[in-house]
């Protein structure tokens, strides 16, 4: 058989068939004086058997060694190897389930797709409770950043501080504070920049309970670190330098009362 027939028995491509030679699951055919590829009988088998193994589950890397086992009079291991793939399975559907609830969530509760859902819920009440659409659209990007880096216990810690400023009655606040940056003039001086940052701690003081000791004092990961570069760079975009300062001033702060130490200072 040349490759074209062999390949439409099986139900694969002639470029599966490549494949499979090149990673050694198929051996190589003999060949004619035309150079062209002579498959046999057993070849086919062969195929058939790596197809449906595939069909089970089993990875094209693990697929060699289950028929070396099924072809050997010991298939001890066949059973091990059926083990491992049961619970690799078990895993894909819990994953899947997952996925599903998630979805589920954000049909019935019209949420953003592309933003992670614990953080979508936040940008859907926030703009349930009458955030201007030019923050909303900030918020959203931040939410988005946040979600693609951040830790879960640092995402647990946003989730609460946004609900607390939700539910404690503050979301007109958390505008003002978004006001009080954005106006800030290009050339501040430090007088107008510290009112700011004390009029922004006066309202961040009433959600201080929510921040988490343990995010600020353990050590950044990678993905936390990565984070970091990430929103600096977006505050390279979106804001002044005066603007910027304000905004490290007022991080600061927050670490230096949830934890007693200022990053500053180090």
């Amino acid at each position: 058989m040349k490759s074209g027939e062999l390949a439409q028995l099986a139900g694969v491509t002639v470029r599966t068939l490549r494949h499979y030679r090149t990673i050694g699951l198929l051996p190589e055919p003999k060949r004619g004086d035309n150079g062209y590829c002579n498959y046999s009988i057993d070849d086919l088998v062969r195929l058939l058997r790596i197809k449906h193994l595939a069909s089970l589950g089993f990875s094209l890397e693990d697929i060699g060694g289950m028929l070396e086992t099924l072809d050997s009079d010991d298939r001890s291991k066949a059973a091990d190897l059926l083990e491992s793939l049961d619970r690799e399975l078990v895993g894909q559907i819990e994953l899947l389930e997952r996925k599903r609830r998630t979805l589920a969530m954000i049909r019935s509760h019209e949420l953003d797709a592309d933003v992670p859902v614990r953080l979508a819920s936040i940008i859907s009440t926030l703009k349930d409770h009458g955030l201007p659409d030019d923050m909303m659209r900030s918020e959203r990007t931040v939410m988005l950043l946040a979600g693609a880096m951040l830790s879960e216990s640092d995402l647990d810690e946003t989730e609460a501080v946004y609900q607390a400023i939700i539910e404690r009655g503050l979301v007109d606040d958390y505008i003002k504070i978004n006001d009080w940056i954005i106006d800030l003039p290009e050339d501040a001086d430090e007088a107008q920049k510290s009112a700011v940052i004390d009029r922004v701690i006066g309202v961040i003081d009433r959600v201080m309970d929510c921040f988490d000791t343990s995010n600020w004092e353990a050590d950044p990961t990678e993905e936390e670190l990565r984070a970091e570069a990430i929103f600096k760079q977006y505050q390279e975009q979106a804001l002044t330098p005066a603007q910027k300062d304000v905004c490290d001033r007022v991080i600061d702060i927050i670490q230096k009362r949830v934890t007693g130490k200022s990053m500053r200072s180090e």
